[in-house]
């Protein structure tokens, strides 16, 4: 059960040290200890977004890295910097793992469970051919 102050582990690839000058550099793993700062809700009634406290971890290149509880057990996904005045600066925001798993059942009818396992390359297939051109429609014609 997410909390407040709880301890949480994050990784990812921060690349804000990258320059125009070192661009081929290796991005090099992260991983920090920092803990949760607030809890948010999509009108659900459940968690489905957590801000984290600043780390090391929170810089541009971070999104789609894990959050883990201290049992190892991945809860959420970097989405987002957080808000700099409220949580700091090199905070940052994560999609509950649940709130990932009820929007994909809603919207394509698979959990995540059977999103990432089965036929993958088939998967991404009908992606390309069946939601790509709906997102990409979305975006050109958005004002």
């Amino acid at each position: 059960r997410l909390s407040n102050h709880m301890e949480v582990r994050v990784a990812g690839y921060p690349a804000e040290m990258l320059t125009a000058n070192n661009t081929s550099a290796p991005l090099e793993p992260v991983i920090a200890t920092t803990s949760i700062m607030h809890l948010f809700t999509f009108d659900s009634g459940k968690v489905d977004l957590f801000a984290v406290a600043p780390s090391t971890v929170g810089e541009q290149g971070s999104s789609g890295g894990p959050v883990a509880d201290t049992d190892g057990n991945i809860i959420g996904l970097i989405t987002t910097r957080g808000n700099t005045v409220e949580e700091g600066v090199r905070s940052m925001r994560a999609l509950t793992l649940s709130y990932i798993d009820r929007t994909l059942t809603a919207d394509t009818g698979l959990d995540l469970a059977h999103t990432v396992t089965g036929d993958v390359p088939l998967r991404a297939k009908i992606f390309h051919n069946t939601i790509a051109p709906y997102l990409q429609r979305l975006l050109l014609d958005t004002p």
